[in-house]
């Protein structure tokens, strides 16, 4: 039995993530949780992102477009449609579907 067979959970905090622990999750879909540490660290990050949109203060890829649209501003009322069409587009694709260990891979399994 290798050392990712064995791992029967995987708490995720941000800093210390193993090529065993990775391996357990793709290919042994253990479950996985987050740290509550890492969910107030998260926390911490929406505080000061909600700040310098409501501060209106300019920061590339909050309060403006990203590569050649940086000196695009984005209003308040349009930054939250911002994130989501840049998570829309880095979790979409085209071309052969991936085995689903490759997907489990790069985005985790909530087990």
């Amino acid at each position: 039995m290798s050392a990712a067979e064995s791992i029967k959970k995987v708490v995720l905090t941000g800093e210390d993530l193993t090529l065993d622990e990775l391996i357990a999750i793709s290919r042994f879909n253990v479950p996985v949780e987050i740290s509550e540490q890492a969910i107030e660290e998260v926390n911490r990050s929406r505080k000061i992102v909600d700040e310098i949109v409501n501060e209106e203060r300019v920061v590339y890829g909050i309060t403006t477009g990203f590569g050649s649209l940086c000196n695009v501003s984005i209003s308040k009322e349009d930054s939250v449609q911002l994130q989501e069409n840049l998570i829309r587009t880095h979790a979409s694709g085209f071309g052969a579907p991936f085995f689903d260990r490759h997907c489990t891979s790069n985005y985790g399994n909530s087990g």
